[in-house]
């Protein structure tokens, strides 16, 4: 026999002692230079990232177990032992407006807004004339409304251009506290009404966004608002549009808002949101009667003299801004008596948007009815005045059903214990002083019925 070969049939075999290599082991954890799975504060799923040329860039799950087995040759076990891991260690996207973009104990603030200059130091002698010049012209529709309103007397806000201070001085220092929506218009051109969103954008390094189509998809999708601080509305027309009135109602006082990226999973966000709409005619605006969140301002026509163009404007601009960023740090927010952070400005362009913007039934109940609490008028009767009083070219539009339909809660539609049909909390003549006050009627099931039960 040959020394340590054993005879196995036609062949010869030798046993050896090797001591293998140790299989390779993957390091699951270290991966958060190069890959990151991202939830929102909420706990929902945002998505994956990876960084490629030097920038993150959001990919789907497959991607990235392609990236990972072909770009660092990771077997299929150990592709799925890094996703596992990662997973288990996710990053948490928020939103902390103007700070930095790691705030610690891995929340990522991604995409947060911020400054893109120094604020001035020394806020001693601050000079911003350029700035100055935008606030007094967009603010000159709302200098009557500040001079009557208690609030503004209270706390030595003395005209428009004071009350558009604060606003960005809130949106800055108290980015989570909720604004009025500014509605700017003018039915001239050039009047620089769009001016003023953009100085504020000029100030900042991200965080504004167009909210035309958020406002107005029909599928909800408003993935460009993630971490907007400042959204704007050219041009668009939302009057009477309740889906878009709805969504402002929601995002100016709410203290969150979900984001929807189209091919993306929903998540609920802290909501950082103040928008501007501008357009050149005022009945684009959504101004609904009792209006609690819009401000309406009209913008005047600039004087030869203060015209300039932005080629000219934005250089003073920028060079201005460390001044006016900490000017508008420096300022002491009065407190608010309202769920805004600022109180809302009444103007005599709302108040006329507000009529403008009702149903004719709305129109017909306000110019032609009293208030009357208690007091009824036949549903017969009161659809034939309504009809009288109706354009021409409408009334076939309105059928007695339709009217039904449209009538306020306030004035609702039901059966007296005459089994007739009556509209309540209307009269055509006003109560006289020695009438009894009535009590107010309210539906339940069909019928009329006093709100104290008796």
């Amino acid at each position: 026999h040959l020394n340590g070969w054993l005879p196995d049939k036609k062949l010869w075999k030798k046993l050896f002692n090797v001591k293998a290599a140790p299989p390779k082991e993957v390091e699951h954890g270290n991966y958060d230079d190069s890959l990151r799975h991202l939830v929102s504060e909420s706990g929902g799923e945002v998505g994956w990232v990876l960084k490629i040329d030097g920038g993150w860039q959001e990919k789907e799950k497959g991607n990235v177990a392609t990236y990972l087995a072909g770009a660092l040759d990771l077997e299929p076990k150990e592709v799925t032992k890094v996703m596992g891991a990662t997973i288990a260690r996710p990053w948490t996207i928020v939103n902390r407006p103007f700070q930095a973009e790691l705030v610690g104990d891995r929340k990522w603030n991604r995409n947060a807004a911020g400054f893109r200059f120094v604020p001035n130091p020394n806020t001693e002698n601050l000079t911003y004339p350029t700035f100055q010049k935008i606030l007094d012209h967009a603010g000159r529709g709302l200098d009557d409304g500040v001079r009557q309103h208690s609030w503004c007397k209270a706390n030595n806000i003395l005209c428009g251009a004071d009350y558009l201070k604060l606003w960005i001085a809130s949106l800055f220092q108290e980015p989570y506290s909720p604004l009025p929506y500014l509605f700017f218009y003018s039915e001239a051109q050039a009047t620089g009404k769009t001016t003023f969103h953009q100085a504020i954008a000029l100030l900042m390094t991200k965080g504004v966004a167009r909210a035309d189509n958020a406002l107005t998809n029909q599928q909800g999708f408003n993935g460009e608002l993630e971490g907007a601080v400042l959204g704007v509305v050219e041009e668009t027309d939302l009057r009477r549009n309740k889906m878009a009135y709805n969504r402002i109602k929601d995002w100016v006082t709410s203290s969150t808002i979900q984001i929807h990226a189209k091919n993306g999973t929903p998540y609920d966000a802290p909501n950082t949101l103040h928008i501007i709409q501008c357009a050149n005619d005022k009945m684009y605006c959504p101004a609904f009667a009792g209006d609690t969140r819009i401000v309406v301002c009209e913008v005047p026509q600039l004087e030869p003299q203060d015209m300039m163009t932005q080629k000219k404007m934005f250089p003073l601009l920028e060079k201005e801004a460390p001044d006016f960023l900490a000017e508008l740090l420096s300022i002491e927010l009065p407190v608010s008596p309202d769920r805004l952070n600022l109180p809302i400005v009444v103007t005599p362009e709302k108040t006329a948007l507000e009529v403008a913007n009702l149903s004719y039934i709305e129109q017909f109940i306000r110019e032609e009815t009293f208030n009357t609490h208690g007091a009824t008028i036949k549903y017969r009767e009161f659809y034939e005045r309504f009809q009288a009083w109706l354009p021409m070219e409408e009334r076939e539009q309105w059928s007695i059903n339709r009217m039904g339909k449209g009538l306020p809660k306030a004035t609702p539609k039901g059966r007296l214990p005459d089994a007739q049909w009556y509209v309540g909390n209307v009269s055509w003549e006003p109560r006289e002083p020695e009438q009894p006050i009535l009590t107010e009627l309210v539906l339940k099931g069909e019928r009329l019925v006093p709100k104290d039960g008796k």
